[in-house]
């Protein structure tokens, strides 16, 4: 079933040099990437940014607001991440899939070819993040993407 699903390429992989990568294994996993768009936020907080990039990144993770993790989690997506939009078949599925688990220790010692095994560091540096559902798919394309035809079921 052809699907659309949102994903994020953090802040540490892309400073680490693995965009190109990271693009070539959802290529090589015959998905596309239908939108790509770098959000940056400013980190002096007198100067923040006026496309609201800091509060889209807080509303992605509103569910992690108030925990002990919180601050790094945001340090691992700012000052800037670039926000996808992703087509494929089963895209939402097949995504998470090529992520691998979510902790890339974890990653290395049990899907060692996926995306956070090799390009994430640790917890939330783990390179990438992924719609868990079709319902978060939507959610968070329309943070990023507001009006774009999420697609897919």
């Amino acid at each position: 079933m052809m699907q659309r699903t949102f994903a994020l390429i953090k802040n540490g992989a892309i400073l680490r040099g693995h965009v190109p990568a990271i693009r070539q294994m959802i290529r090589k996993a015959e998905m596309y990437v239908v939108l790509m768009k770098f959000f940056a936020v400013n980190p002096d907080p007198n100067q923040r940014d006026d496309q609201g990039t800091l509060r889209k990144f807080e509303e992605l993770y509103r569910d992690h607001n108030g925990k002990h993790y919180w601050d790094i989690l945001m340090k691992s997506v700012c000052p800037g991440s670039y926000a996808m939009l992703i087509q494929g078949d089963n895209a939402i599925d097949k995504w998470r899939k090529i992520m691998g688990p979510t902790d890339p220790e974890k990653a290395r010692l049990t899907d060692p070819h996926s995306i956070r095994a090799l390009y994430g560091t640790k917890i939330p540096d783990n390179a990438t993040h992924g719609s868990d559902s079709h319902l978060s798919a939507i959610r968070e394309t329309g943070i990023f993407f507001p009006g774009e035809y999420y697609g897919g079921a």
